[in-house]
């Protein structure tokens, strides 16, 4: 479900751009935030339907590339009696293959397979997004296949379609690892979380929670399915985002059109409740006292040293909505510069000395953003440690402390980035 894309391309650039573009860009017009580059141009329009897109002619890229988002469509609206159908409609929207256009040449996966592509899709807390690349020669083909995927009549066939749905259950089902260690460390930090925080519920899905309890229950799985599509595959909240090296832009431009009659076709009525808008509050139960899960990682070669990991996770509660908040990947910028640091005084430094890291260690402890979304935030860091650092874990985590003190707010034991200090690491 949380797969990492194939060509990080057009997928990291329309997730930037969705972020940082929440109004509606000016339609034919290129973007004042766009870089100066002397082989990329850049241009947004808004389609017809209120997708808006990003064209990209970058004469240096090696295939062409395209990515959709959807934002507010992600495991955050799950129906409580349906975990797991945000992760369902993913599957079900890349199921479809019956448009008489294509049918002969199999579905649209299939096809870029077959054509030198490749394809994949991920359904994350507050948004799902699809995306491809393929050679430059295929890339107009393939851009009018992927605009099928969301024509709304499309979807709501494979949505009815028993078979279809059936299969794509069994495929979701097959997806969830629950013996993996990133499974295990998630399943952990959400029974932290206050239980009314959409965090804390089970979203992958499984064969229990989309077919035998809906059945039970009188669920018809496919009808949910249909009025996810139309309630939350807005045009106004999706993002295109296409890269290509061709003679002119307006080609690009062009190859795009079908997608003004893709998503959904319902008229929006209260665009307050978009994704733009949406805040979810909550913390670690419990107080505010820090919560930290601890792993060992076994290592199967026993030539090599064993390591084992320390992770520990803070939940931020940034508010989002509004401009000029800062984003708790800012945070985690700063975060990872201070504790990298390898000179005199740092704490890598007094890590090394005591043995509690492996000598030669060039990986510096890494922080990343596992959730963020408005209101809720978890900052999560990883250590690879000695034995010896293990059992002296408790240090480390005081060695931490020390070296984070000055972004700490002693009032109320959050977060609180001083101007002077975010200054400081801006140019790096």
């Amino acid at each position: 479900i949380l797969e990492k894309p194939l060509d990080a391309n057009a997928a990291a650039l329309v997730n930037d751009y969705s972020r940082n573009n929440n109004s509606a860009p000016n339609t034919n017009s290129a973007s004042s935030a766009t870089p100066f580059s002397s082989v990329r141009q850049q241009k947004d329009i808004t389609l017809p339907n209120g997708l808006r897109v990003l064209l990209v002619n970058d004469k240096g890229c090696s295939q062409s590339t395209a990515a959709l988002v959807v934002n507010g469509a992600g495991q955050f609206q799950d129906p409580t009696d349906l975990p797991g159908l945000a992760h369902l409609m993913e599957h079900m929207v890349l199921s479809f293959n019956k448009d008489s256009n294509f049918h002969k040449e199999g579905d649209f996966e299939d096809w870029l397979a077959d054509n030198g592509g490749a394809s994949n899709a991920f359904t994350a807390f507050q948004k799902t997004l699809f995306h491809f690349n393929c050679p430059h020669n295929n890339f107009s083909r393939a851009l009018e296949r992927f605009s099928s995927l969301f024509i709304e009549s499309n979807v709501i066939d494979v949505c009815r379609n028993s078979w279809i749905l059936a299969r794509e259950i069994r495929r979701v089902d097959s997806e969830l690892d629950l013996d993996s260690a990133f499974a295990q460390v998630e399943y952990v930090s959400k029974s932290f979380v206050n239980p009314e925080n959409p965090y804390s519920k089970f979203s992958r899905g499984n064969l229990e929670t989309l077919e035998a309890i809906p059945k039970e229950k009188g669920i018809n799985v496919g009808k949910k399915l249909t009025e996810f599509f139309h309630k939350y595959y807005l045009p106004s909240q999706a993002v295109l985002v296409v890269v290509s090296n061709q003679q002119e832009m307006a080609s690009i431009q062009r190859w795009v059109t079908p997608f003004s009659s893709t998503l959904s076709q319902k008229k929006e009525k209260n665009m307050a409740t978009t994704s733009l808008s949406n805040y979810y509050p909550g913390r670690f139960l419990r107080g505010n006292r820090l919560k930290h899960a601890i792993l060992y990682q076994k290592n199967e070669n026993s030539s090599v040293t064993q390591k084992e990991k320390l992770i520990i996770q803070w939940v931020i509660n940034e508010d989002y909505r509004g401009a000029g908040k800062i984003n708790a990947v800012e945070i985690a910028f700063v975060l990872n510069q201070i504790l990298g640091r390898r000179g005199p005084g740092s704490m890598y430094n007094f890590l090394h000395k005591q043995g509690w890291i492996q000598n030669g260690s060039t990986i510096p402890p890494q922080i990343s953003v596992p959730v963020n979304v408005s209101g809720f935030q978890i900052l999560k860091l990883e250590m690879s440690l000695t034995l010896d650092g293990f059992l002296n874990r408790s240090k480390i985590i005081n060695a931490i402390y020390d070296s984070i003190n000055i972004l700490r707010n002693p009032d109320t034991n959050s977060f609180l980035i001083r101007r002077e200090i975010m200054c400081q690491y801006a140019t790096i």
